[in-house]
């Protein structure tokens, strides 16, 4: 089941200004080459909650004017997310997942604040080949709670803090990473 090829742009409706998401997904999809548009201060729950296994976004792009998260997952398997591209002009996180199974690479995310990607509670995968840029963001990549996901060859520009790992779990898999004008800790946490 494939998402293809559209252009979907969201304006401010009578002065409401909050929508809970572009797309919902279940099992099985894959959402591709699509172009999101997100105007007019309009907030974002999540442009994409994926609520499935087996999903798979590649080649879309995104730009947004005002709060979003780009890409919720809670408790899935086999999801691959990669060669996107995100544009946030304000306050984001560019992805959250929470016990899941992921595929992150090759992605571009810029925002102007917010968080770069959280993973969290007992997730895997891999996080590969990304390039995170933000003007004043707290966190490029932020992993915690029992979750060991190699993180490679990312490149994490102008966040506050670069990649933290607060794990009871060493990861020895932080490797070859770039961090430019990171403000306070390009690495920390109890993970590292």
């Amino acid at each position: 089941h494939s998402i293809s090829n559209n252009t979907i742009t969201t304006y401010r409706n009578n002065g409401d200004d909050t929508i809970d998401r572009i797309m919902y997904l279940g099992s099985n999809k894959d959402v591709e080459n699509n172009t999101i548009n997100i105007l007019d201060d309009n907030t974002v729950g999540k442009i994409f909650k994926i609520e499935g296994d087996n999903v798979t976004l590649t080649g879309n792009t995104i730009y947004s004017e005002d709060t979003a998260k780009g890409i919720y997952v809670n408790d899935q398997n086999n999801i691959h997310i990669y060669n996107n591209s995100f544009t946030f002009t304000s306050s984001a996180m560019w992805l959250d997942a929470y016990s899941s199974d992921i595929d992150v690479h090759h992605n571009l995310v810029i925002t102007n604040s917010g968080r770069g990607m959280e993973i969290h509670n007992q997730s895997g995968g891999g996080i590969y080949n990304n390039t995170l840029i933000s003007n004043s963001g707290d966190y490029g990549i932020h992993v915690s709670q029992l979750t060991d996901i190699p993180i490679k060859s990312n490149i994490i520009v102008g966040f506050q803090n670069g990649i933290y790992d607060e794990n009871d779990l060493q990861n020895n898999q932080i490797r070859f990473n770039d961090l430019y004008n990171i403000s306070n800790e390009t690495y920390s946490g109890t993970g590292l």
